[in-house]
């Protein structure tokens, strides 16, 4: 629900997961807190009336006139048969793929108490309408200032991670034999960055913020292990859709000193508009 072509992106990255499959990969989206509030029918943000027009190209304009922005979004979203609400039952919350862990805000450890493997399949159930409860770690449930909410949480996504939330980190990734943590959710000013941890674990923030609104840069990180090898270390870096290819030294840890001088507030930072 942020942009006029949302569906065209769903699609995308479906074909995007054929091709995957075909070629013996795979693509692994996952579930953000915006999914979740258009499951349950809040579409505060959701664009305008033609973002799903693709999807119902058989009605004519009046009829969407009158019926997209609310009905055949919230026919979509319909739990237990709405087309993307089905799409997005397949959809974890959380993914550990060798020592990465994938998650929209963060880890928490009530996420971890709670088990991941539980909440994924609880969620999935919810969404299929196989269970009427909603999963409570889906919404911002407030805990000292932070969320344990693994969809809401925003403390990773600061400039300077406060030390009490790497200390925690370390703990949750050492807990199930990971080394960093891949997360979105909070936009970054400078492109993606990434925060080391005294136990040498990390925590790369990937969210660009790509809309029609702000645009944001245009980059991916790039994690390649040797499966030959797969005890040694992964090579991580940044690519950017200029062709530069940046060692993750160049993007870990870059805003510590220069924001610890200027004694800024510790406050995720908005994009800035393209140029």
């Amino acid at each position: 629900d942020r942009g006029s072509d949302e569906s065209r992106s769903i699609e995308m990255l479906r074909d995007l997961k054929v091709q995957a499959k075909d070629a013996g990969g795979d693509v692994i989206t996952l579930l953000g807190n915006h999914e979740i509030m258009n499951a349950d029918l809040d579409f505060s943000y959701a664009p305008d009336i033609y973002s799903f027009d693709s999807w119902h190209d058989k009605f004519n304009m009046a009829e969407k006139l009158q019926t997209v922005l609310k009905g055949k979004r919230a026919q979509l979203m319909q739990r237990g048969k709405g087309k993307l609400a089905m799409l997005m039952s397949t959809m974890p919350v959380v993914v550990q793929i060798g020592d990465n862990v994938f998650v929209h805000g963060g880890l928490t450890r009530e996420t971890i108490s709670h088990g991941i493997d539980k909440l994924n399949q609880e969620v999935a159930d919810w969404l299929r309408k196989d269970a009427d409860v909603k999963p409570w770690l889906l919404d911002p449930v407030p805990k000292g200032g932070r969320t344990v909410s693994p969809l809401w949480e925003r403390v990773y996504g600061m400039p300077i991670v406060p030390e009490a939330a790497l200390e925690t980190l370390d703990g949750m990734l050492e807990s199930m034999d990971a080394k960093r943590m891949i997360v979105g959710h909070t936009p970054q000013k400078y492109g993606i960055s990434g925060v080391g941890t005294e136990k040498e674990k990390e925590v790369w923030r990937i969210d660009t913020n790509l809309n029609d609104k702000i645009m944001g840069r245009v980059e991916c990180l790039e994690i390649l292990t040797d499966l030959e090898s797969p005890e040694a270390a992964s090579t991580v870096r940044v690519l950017s859709e200029d062709g530069r290819i940046i060692a993750a030294e160049k993007r870990k840890n870059m805003f510590e000193e220069l924001l610890r001088s200027q004694n800024k507030k510790e406050t995720a930072i908005p994009v800035p508009l393209r140029t």
